[in-house]
C-alpha cells in the first residue's frame, strides 16, 4: 500500500465535505441568526476570517481568490463564480497579508509575489 503525505497547507486546499456546511460552495458558511454569507479559508491549521457578504456568491469568490493567494496551483476554486474587480482583490489580499505576517507564514505563490509588488 502507498502511504500519501501532505504538507498541512497542501491537505487544506484539496476540496472536503463538511457535514453541518450551510453553503454549497467550499470555504462559504451562514451562521445561525445572520442573514449574511461568511468567507474563510483554512491555512497552515487556522481559519482566515475574509469578511461577510450579501450573497453566497460574493462570499465564494471571496474564497476564491484568497485560495489563489495562499494556495497558488494547489488550490480548490468554486466553479462558476464571477472574478472580483481589482479593488476587491487588493481588500482581500490585504486582509491575508494581515494573517501572513502575524503568524510568520511562509506564502511564495504568484499571485502573492504580484499583488505584493502592487502595494509595494
Amino acid at each position: 500500500a502507498t502511504t500519501e503525505i501532505y504538507t498541512l497547507s497542501l491537505h487544506d486546499a484539496l476540496p472536503i465535505s463538511v457535514m453541518d456546511c450551510t453553503s454549497k460552495y467550499k470555504g462559504v458558511l451562514q451562521r445561525k441568526n445572520d442573514t449574511r454569507w461568511m468567507a474563510r479559508i483554512k491555512f497552515n491549521g487556522r481559519h482566515v476570517e475574509l469578511g461577510k457578504y450579501d450573497t453566497e456568491e460574493k462570499a465564494a469568490a471571496i474564497y476564491n481568490f484568497a485560495s489563489r493567494i495562499f494556495f497558488g496551483k494547489y488550490r480548490h476554486e468554486n466553479e462558476g463564480i464571477e472574478e472580483l474587480s481589482f479593488k476587491e482583490q487588493m481588500r482581500v489580499f490585504k486582509t491575508a497579508e494581515r494573517y501572513i505576517e502575524r503568524y510568520g507564514w511562509y506564502v511564495d505563490t504568484e499571485t502573492y509575489r504580484s499583488f505584493k509588488f502592487e502595494v509595494a
